[in-house]
C-alpha cells in the first residue's frame, strides 16, 4: 500500500472524529438548553405554555442533531467498509474503535413473540 494512499486514509479518519464529537457536543448543549428552560419556568413559577414555543423549538433541535448523529455514524461505517475492501489495516488510517456489530436498522420496534398463557 503507498504511502499517499494511506496518508489520504488518515486524513479522511482525523476529520471523521471531530465530526462526531461536536455533533455529541450539540447534542449534549441541547440538552442542557432544554432542562434550562424547563428549569427556569418552574422556578419562575409560570405558567406551562411559557416558553412552550422555545421548547418545541429546542426539542426539534434536538431531533435534527440526532438525524445529524445517525447520519454521520452511517458515514462512519460506510467509511469502514470502504477501507476495509481497500485492505488498508485500521491501525494504519487511525480508526481503531470498536464498534459494536451491525445489528441492522435500528430505532424501529420488533415484534416480541410471547406464549400464550
Amino acid at each position: 500500500m503507498s504511502n499517499s494512499k494511506i496518508e489520504a486514509a488518515r486524513e479522511i479518519s482525523k476529520q471523521l472524529m471531530p465530526s462526531e464529537d461536536a455533533i455529541d457536543g450539540s447534542i449534549i448543549q441541547n440538552a442542557k438548553l432544554i432542562i434550562s428552560i424547563v428549569e427556569g419556568r418552574k422556578k419562575m413559577g409560570v405558567a406551562a405554555e411559557v416558553g412552550h414555543e422555545a421548547i418545541l423549538s429546542a426539542t426539534a433541535g434536538m431531533a435534527a442533531l440526532t438525524e445529524a448523529r445517525d447520519h454521520t455514524v452511517k458515514c462512519h461505517r460506510q467509511l469502514a467498509t470502504v477501507r476495509d475492501a481497500l485492505g488498508f489495516n485500521p491501525h494504519a488510517t487511525g480508526c481503531t474503535f470498536t464498534k459494536y456489530p451491525d445489528e441492522g436498522p435500528s430505532g424501529h420496534l420488533k415484534v416480541v413473540h410471547t406464549e400464550a398463557a
